[in-house]
């Protein structure tokens, strides 16, 4: 399948393809294909959803680099000596960052309780609300988009600085990714289209308060 055979396999595709707008691939520093679907071109931004979670992880690795974070062993209430931990909670102590990046966090919850957590003023400390349990550190792996947000937190508390400015200075910009924003405040009907319009995007970060 040559170029225009696969532009065009991914064009008319209804199926899985069909969320394809972009192929960018780069090879010894030259870029060797650039193709563009769905009304995109070749510098637009889209929500990347989930893979977030790979750019925090890249985030707190700079900052354990730089000497901000300690170690992926640091526990993570280091970072929050202002949470007042709930009466009978001890596993908490014990969560550190790499459990964090893992998933093997412990948390008190069934399905993520994003409805409390958005509407709270503090999400970061709403969140902290449902790690640890009775069970204790298990190792046992739990797919946690909550997690990011206490990483969000930490390196926020590490630094010093927001994490979208700790982005860009030393992620975003050194790669020549443009430097990014914030979105700003928003509608519960903005928050829905941000996550499901597949159109091109401006290079923005949804934030908390």
């Amino acid at each position: 399948m040559n170029k225009e055979q696969l532009h065009k396999f991914i064009e008319q595709s209804t199926g899985n393809e069909s969320n394809i707008c972009q192929i960018f691939a780069v090879r010894s520093g030259s870029t060797v294909y650039d193709d563009c679907w769905r009304g995109y071109k070749t510098d637009d931004s889209v929500n990347v959803n989930s893979v977030t979670k790979g750019v925090m992880s890249l985030l707190a690795g700079i900052a354990i680099d730089k000497g901000y974070i300690r170690s992926t062993d640091q526990k993570v209430m280091d970072f929050f000596p202002d949470y007042e931990v709930r009466r009978g909670e001890k596993t908490i102590f014990e969560v550190t960052v790499k459990h964090l990046l893992t998933m093997t966090a412990p948390y008190k919850y069934r399905s993520e309780p994003w409805k409390k957590v958005c509407t709270s003023s503090d999400w970061t400390l709403t969140v902290l609300d449902f790690l640890g349990g009775r069970k204790g550190i298990t190792g046992e792996f739990k797919y946690a988009t909550l997690g990011i947000q206490i990483l969000a937190g930490i390196i926020e508390r590490a630094t010093g600085v927001k994490c979208i400015d700790f982005a860009n200075k030393h992620l975003f910009l050194p790669l020549g990714i443009p430097e990014h924003f914030i979105h700003g405040d928003s509608s519960k009907e903005d928050q829905f289209d941000f996550f499901m319009n597949k159109s091109p995007r401006k290079n923005e970060w949804y934030s908390d308060p």
